[in-house]
């Protein structure tokens, strides 16, 4: 059975999953994950302002759910990455990018390095969701006729 928040935003470390919920402030939630714990981001919204979640350290798996206006900056994502239920997320992805589904969400904003890329990303019932590529060696200068040219393979 699901638990319910009501009250107080929690941020708590239990059996090694980190459990974040009912955020709603415009301050910065840090979470170290030093010893590769799950993060499970339940509830939050930001209703005036985006809420930021920035995650040190490797996660092993960070679900995401039922949140809303929150920019996510994760150091490494080590075996899988969800986001269900949810709207105007933006994440920027660091060292490691596994699998990562999305379902039913509404707006989602991926930035990541193609070459961390070990998995998929698979949408179910989403709409609004783009990814943004930034290579290791930092951006490329592209003219409107090199974008014209490019394969459909990297148009979202």
């Amino acid at each position: 059975p699901r638990k319910k928040h009501v009250g107080e935003p929690l941020l708590v470390l239990d059996n090694n999953r980190w459990h974040v919920i009912g955020h709603s402030e415009e301050k910065l939630v840090q979470i170290e994950c030093n010893n590769r714990e799950e993060v499970l981001v339940h509830k939050c919204c930001g209703v005036d302002h985006q809420i930021r979640i920035k995650i040190l350290g490797p996660c092993s798996k960070l679900h995401i759910e039922e949140c809303h206006n929150i920019k996510f900056i994760v150091d490494a994502l080590l075996f899988a990455g969800a986001v269900s239920d949810s709207s105007a997320i933006e994440m920027v992805l660091g060292a490691e990018v596994p699998n990562l589904l999305l379902r039913n969400v509404r707006g989602c904003d991926i930035t990541l390095c193609p070459e961390n890329m070990d998995g998929g990303l698979e949408t179910v019932n989403c709409s609004g969701v783009s990814v943004h590529s930034v290579f290791r060696g930092g951006f490329l200068a592209l003219e409107p006729s090199d974008l014209m040219r490019a394969p459909t393979k990297y148009v979202a």
